[in-house]
């Protein structure tokens, strides 16, 4: 009771979807500054984010392959409708 009165937090996972948002405005204001989604890995402005999309890119086949992802069908969908390059190396 004390901890739900000073608005504990009980679900580990509450405001990932908050924070995944965030991640992807932050990519689409990188595509809308340099014209593509392929951040480097040594993006200076926001190591993060370079981070952030080679996840998205090991979530997405995770999912592809049956396995446990944080990859849904709904965030493929956007990543895919700002022109997400998903295979860095070509098919």
């Amino acid at each position: 009771k004390l901890l739900n009165d000073i608005g504990f937090t009980w679900d580990a996972t509450s405001g990932k979807g908050e924070l995944w948002m965030a991640r992807y405005e932050a990519l689409k204001e990188f595509k809308e500054k340099e014209g593509h989604c392929c951040v480097p890995r040594s993006y200076f402005d926001d190591p993060g984010l370079a981070n952030w999309v080679n996840f998205q890119r090991k979530q997405n086949n995770y999912m592809k392959l049956g396995k446990s992802s944080t990859m849904t069908e709904k965030r493929a969908k956007l990543l895919d409708d700002i022109g997400f390059t998903w295979n860095m190396y070509g098919d």
